[in-house]
């Protein structure tokens, strides 16, 4: 089995990450790929700061995207992170969910990190810093 991983600097334009992904995706199945592994948090670093929005927004779009892209291309795809909002909502909390799909498009897998940091943006670097 042919392993490929995706390597990426984000930007905050969550957006571009997530399409930037995708090609490195599909370069990847080109190349003779059949699993491929995404980073955690590929999203990008202002995801950190909207977890819950884009959980709610885009993460369940992205999902279906991974899913389409790894029917197409028949191969399996293990998603880094995504933020997810937990059922049952725990008031504002999120969990980093990491998904799997097989090459069939099916998510047959997930792990959820529920123990995130605290990250705060540092205003005047425009950086995120830990708390």
């Amino acid at each position: 089995m042919k392993v490929a991983t995706v390597c990426l600097n984000t930007h905050a334009d969550i957006s571009a990450n997530i399409n930037k992904t995708l090609d490195y995706i599909i370069n990847a199945a080109e190349k003779g790929a059949q699993t491929i592994l995404v980073p955690e948090m590929w999203t990008g670093v202002n995801a950190i700061l909207k977890q819950h929005e884009i959980a709610e927004n885009i993460t369940p779009q992205v999902l279906n995207k991974l899913s389409d892209t790894a029917e197409q291309l028949k191969v399996n795809i293990v998603a880094g992170s995504l933020p997810i909002i937990p059922n049952p909502p725990l008031g504002l909390k999120v969990f980093n969910r990491v998904y799997v799909f097989d090459c069939n498009g099916s998510q047959v897998a997930y792990y959820d990190k529920r123990k995130l940091f605290k990250i705060t943006a540092n205003s005047a670097l425009n950086t995120p810093s830990l708390d």
